[in-house]
């Protein structure tokens, strides 16, 4: 059972956040403590302190049908003393012509 659950983000249009949210929203009613930390503003990876099991989880939006350059330099420089599991999701936009609903591509992300 996991006890901690700490997300990280880095979105642009905010298809990752609201994706992050609902996830740790869903773990909160789970009674699984939840943190959304947006990467775009740090210096130094800050990882929550945590007591139990942790899920760690990256979002990022599909750019160019791979992940953002931004977040693969994050998840590169995370500390690897970190002993969890881990998911990664990746966000695609789609985009409606006339009343025909396109799905987004996410390549290889």
């Amino acid at each position: 059972m996991i006890d901690h659950l700490t997300i990280y983000y880095f979105s642009g249009t905010g298809n990752a956040l609201s994706a992050g949210r609902l996830i740790a929203a869903h773990a909160e009613q789970q009674g699984i403590r939840a943190d959304l930390i947006s990467i775009d503003r740090f210096k130094k990876i800050m990882v929550p302190a945590a007591q139990g099991k942790r899920l760690l989880g990256f979002c990022y939006p599909t750019h160019g049908f791979g992940l953002p350059w931004f977040m693969l330099k994050f998840i590169f420089k995370f500390p690897g003393k970190e002993k969890c599991d881990v998911f990664l999701l990746n966000t695609r936009a789609g985009m409606k012509i006339h009343n025909w609903f396109v799905p987004g591509v996410s390549g290889i992300a």
